[in-house]
């Protein structure tokens, strides 16, 4: 199942209501936004994903981490005890959001799923930010397919092993 944290649709986030949704129909427990989408309309769903969390050990490091390869200031909530930062993401514009977090059962790892983080035109100018910002690139961008565009590898901070996807 995929814990989602938070994207706000008018004035209440996904979790929000979800939880409200879950005490008032006891079926809808447990479910996420995607089973829920499929759930109501498997013909409309749009993104496999919508939402991602990259689990961190220290929130400071990795916020200051993810701030300076995207050279943006992150947004910080707390949600159900889980201290999360706001990676870059246009809510209206049909992306996908994700967030750092820090909480019980957040344990990083360069094992298990792999998330490819947006590098913009050319994933380049973010790469080469990794390693001043204390992470370390283990593949450098590499060409995937004129058609697909570029990929590369890095660790961040907490050891989790991310990847960068652009077309140029």
């Amino acid at each position: 199942m995929i814990k989602l944290a938070t994207l706000r649709v008018s004035y209440i986030s996904i979790p929000q209501f979800f939880h409200r949704i879950s005490r008032s129909f006891p079926e809808f427990q447990g479910v996420s936004v995607l089973a829920f989408q499929q759930i109501k309309s498997p013909m409309q769903l749009t993104n496999a994903i919508n939402w991602f969390e990259i689990p961190v050990a220290d929130f400071a490091r990795a916020k200051k981490f993810y701030t300076a390869i995207y050279e943006y200031e992150m947004e910080e909530m707390d949600m159900q005890g889980t201290k999360m930062g706001m990676l870059p993401y246009k809510p209206g514009e049909g992306g996908i959001g994700g967030a750092i977090c820090y909480g019980e059962g957040y344990e990083p790892t360069s094992k298990g799923a792999k998330v490819y983080l947006n590098g913009g035109q050319d994933l380049g100018g973010v790469l080469e930010r990794v390693e001043g910002a204390g992470g370390q690139v283990i593949l450098p961008k590499t060409k995937i397919t004129d058609e697909i565009g570029y990929f590369a590898i890095f660790a961040d901070t907490e050891g989790n092993q991310i990847s960068l996807h652009s077309p140029g």
